[in-house]
């Protein structure tokens, strides 16, 4: 018999809550869909951590197959990541983070198999018959530990896309004649739900060092489940249909623009973006964007971007940086630039740091620089 009260049923329909936001975030045939996977993946941890804290508070007996007794918090270290990759991908795109996307997550990586270890040697008796209990007072501290990291973790995640937000915002309150940028629902979107998790993080806070600190036994976890539910309710019913109204507001103004065009004047445009960014070499400039390129080629900005999205099916960005890669492909393998580093070459190339070059040529053509150097032909890299 479940020990069920209002609390944990308000936990309960936020998992399912949570469950379903998440099939319709995977399921979305959203161009540009890797957003709001990023998104799918948040609301799915804490749908699963919703449930978890469900079974737990109710005494049900289904909690014993609950991964949670040897893996409690690994999959919460992955909220950070998502959450910065979620603001990035909406703003500054993947691509221009410094750092590869696995290394946002090592901390969860850590904590998957310290968790591990603690069960292989729980369940194996590997260190004798009384292991179970010896390994408890070890596991409890390492949880500990595990709790003040995360909160720490979090916070700097948090801070990170904040900061990025706000980076975002401002250059683009530059940019007037950009439909893609000025539109401020995004903003405000992403801005309330950074503060909207900033409620949650400091009830969780809280709590983690309430019960450390303090050494409570009571469950301190209702309060933040609570909040957790809410927030998944919220971005449900709010969030998520003011990114769609986005998403149907862009491609509007999109296919306005190009409705405005024959297809012949469309294919003029093109020919002109494509001669003057190869035959001027745009590219190599570091602080090319859109406002800029069209200065170059004295064409409307909208035009560019409705070409960009609507037609070559790319962001500017990704449309500018098919450019660079194809320039340092010719440098690395050209002998004359063998006196460079990668590094030098990814700068000559118009990237603006060595990460964001190692990431997008990943990315574009499935090896890293390097392996691309060393892959050219031995006469070719010596005459």
């Amino acid at each position: 018999m479940l020990n069920l009260s209002l609390l944990s049923l308000i936990i309960l329909l936020g998992s399912i809550q949570g469950s379903i936001l998440t099939l319709v975030l995977f399921l979305s045939k959203e161009k540009g869909p890797v957003r709001q996977k990023y998104l799918a993946w948040f609301t799915l941890i804490l749908a699963y951590n919703s449930i978890q804290v469900f079974l737990y508070t109710t005494e049900s007996p289904l909690v014993i197959y609950c991964p949670n007794t040897f893996f409690p918090v690994f999959h919460i270290f992955c909220l950070g990541p998502l959450l910065l990759l979620y603001i990035v991908s909406n703003t500054i795109g993947v691509s221009n983070l410094p750092y590869s996307l696995w290394k946002y997550f090592i901390p969860s990586i850590i904590s998957f198999l310290i968790n591990l270890i603690h069960a292989l040697l729980f369940f194996t008796k590997a260190l004798g018959p009384s292991t179970p209990q010896m390994l408890w007072p070890v596991f409890s501290r390492i949880l500990q530990a595990e709790h003040i990291i995360l909160i720490l973790a979090f916070a700097w995640f948090w801070f990170q896309s904040y900061s990025i937000l706000n980076r975002w915002n401002k250059i683009n309150q530059q940019d007037k004649e950009n439909p893609e940028t000025t539109n401020p629902i995004i903003y405000i979107w992403l801005k309330r739900l950074l503060f909207a998790l900033l409620t949650s993080y400091g009830i969780w806070a809280i709590t983690i060092f309430a019960t450390i600190l303090f050494d409570l036994t009571v469950n301190l976890a209702f309060p933040l489940e609570i909040s957790l539910a809410l927030l998944v309710y919220w971005i449900a019913f709010v969030g998520n249909q003011k990114i769609q109204i986005l998403q149907i507001q862009k491609e509007k103004i999109n296919s306005s623009i190009l409705d405005l065009l024959e297809p012949s004047e469309i294919n003029t445009l093109i020919n002109k973006m494509q001669q003057i960014m190869e035959q001027q070499k745009c590219y190599l400039d570091p602080e090319l964007n859109l406002s800029r390129f069209a200065q170059v080629t004295e064409l409307n900005s909208r035009y560019i971007s409705a070409i960009c999205n609507q037609v070559l099916k790319l962001g500017f960005g990704e449309f500018v940086n098919q450019y660079r890669i194809r320039e340092a492909k010719t440098r690395l393998s050209d002998p004359q630039y063998q006196h460079l580093t990668i590094a030098g070459i990814a700068l000559e190339s118009g990237f603006n740091s060595i990460q964001t070059f190692q990431r997008v040529f990943k990315q574009t053509e499935g090896i890293t620089p390097r392996e691309f150097q060393n892959n050219q032909p031995k006469t070719l890299l010596k005459t």
